[in-house]
Protein backbone atom coordinates (compact mmCIF):
# COMPACT_ATOMS: atom_id res chain seq x y z
CA UNK A 1 0.00 0.00 0.00
CA UNK A 2 1.44 3.44 -0.91
CA UNK A 3 2.17 5.96 1.80
CA UNK A 4 -0.14 8.88 2.46
CA UNK A 5 0.53 12.00 0.43
CA UNK A 6 0.88 15.47 1.92
CA UNK A 7 -0.22 18.75 0.35
CA UNK A 8 3.46 19.74 0.22
CA UNK A 9 4.35 16.62 -1.79
CA UNK A 10 1.49 17.32 -4.20
CA UNK A 11 2.62 20.93 -4.66
CA UNK A 12 6.21 19.83 -5.34
CA UNK A 13 4.96 17.33 -7.91
CA UNK A 14 2.90 20.00 -9.66
CA UNK A 15 5.89 22.34 -9.66
CA UNK A 16 8.19 19.64 -11.09
CA UNK A 17 5.64 18.84 -13.83
CA UNK A 18 4.81 22.49 -14.50
CA UNK A 19 1.06 21.83 -14.24
CA UNK A 20 -1.83 22.16 -11.80
CA UNK A 21 -3.43 18.75 -11.26
CA UNK A 22 -7.26 18.51 -11.32
CA UNK A 23 -8.83 18.82 -7.87
CA UNK A 24 -10.56 15.43 -8.16
CA UNK A 25 -7.23 13.75 -8.92
CA UNK A 26 -5.49 15.61 -6.07
CA UNK A 27 -8.19 14.54 -3.62
CA UNK A 28 -8.02 10.90 -4.75
CA UNK A 29 -4.22 10.84 -4.48
CA UNK A 30 -4.37 12.32 -0.96
CA UNK A 31 -6.67 9.49 0.09
CA UNK A 32 -5.01 6.54 -1.63
CA UNK A 33 -1.89 7.80 -3.48
CA UNK A 34 -2.44 5.34 -6.29
CA UNK A 35 -4.73 2.49 -7.17
CA UNK A 36 -6.81 1.16 -10.01
CA UNK A 37 -10.15 1.96 -11.59
CA UNK A 38 -12.16 0.78 -14.58
CA UNK A 39 -14.58 2.36 -17.02
CA UNK A 40 -16.72 0.71 -19.68
CA UNK A 41 -13.95 1.38 -22.20
CA UNK A 42 -10.71 0.92 -20.29
CA UNK A 43 -8.83 -0.02 -17.14
CA UNK A 44 -6.60 2.55 -15.43
CA UNK A 45 -3.70 2.29 -13.01
CA UNK A 46 -2.80 5.36 -10.94
CA UNK A 47 0.82 5.12 -9.86
CA UNK A 48 1.73 6.65 -6.54
CA UNK A 49 3.44 10.02 -6.36
CA UNK A 50 7.02 9.72 -5.17
CA UNK A 51 7.56 10.21 -1.45
CA UNK A 52 10.45 12.67 -1.13
CA UNK A 53 10.33 12.96 2.64
CA UNK A 54 13.21 11.77 4.78
CA UNK A 55 10.92 9.84 7.12
CA UNK A 56 11.37 6.11 7.47
CA UNK A 57 7.86 4.67 7.18
CA UNK A 58 8.35 0.91 7.22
Amino acid sequence: MPFTLSEDQLAKTEQALGVKLPEEYRAAMKLDNGGETSTDDDDWTFYSIKDTSDKKRL
